[in-house]
């Protein structure tokens, strides 16, 4: 009798391994190529740009020149989350969540500081720029060097 069984238990089985093989999501790379590195660099380049160029807003904001605070914000910086979300989506799911909530806490102080310019409010700006460079800062201590 259980002779009978065993083939069709064998069946059950091989249809059950296909679902579970077929139905396994790929696996995400756990490491970067070279090109990969190189593209992710170009793009974290140019947040490098403007990271350099958030002395300008420092000064500002010291100088209680809220007008250029508004300026520079909206201005230079306008284009700070779209080069930031290149850089996060390029990154391994390892790094992609960090560097996402790395970017939303930096908006979040850019945010704060552009309401302290509204309301001239210096120690509000200040603290929200120091918050934002050691963010900013993080967020591109992700950035690949090299292939691992």
């Amino acid at each position: 009798m259980l002779q009978r069984f065993r083939p069709i238990l064998a069946g059950v089985l091989a249809v059950l391994a296909a679902f579970v093989v077929g139905c396994s999501a790929p696996s995400e790379p756990m490491t970067y190529t070279q090109s990969q590195i190189e593209d992710i660099q170009l793009y974290a380049a140019r947040l490098g740009d403007l990271r350099d160029r958030m002395d300008e807003l420092g000064d500002a904001i010291d100088n209680e020149d809220w007008g250029e605070v508004d300026t520079f914000i909206h201005g230079p910086l306008g284009s700070l989350r779209e080069r930031a979300a290149r850089v996060t989506r390029q990154l391994l799911p390892s790094d992609r969540d960090r560097a996402e909530a790395l970017a939303e806490d930096l908006f979040e102080h850019l945010e704060e500081i552009d309401r302290a310019a509204d309301i001239e409010k210096a120690s509000l700006a200040v603290s929200n720029y120091r918050e934002s460079l050691q963010d900013f800062d993080a967020f591109l201590a992700l950035v690949p060097e090299s292939v691992d």
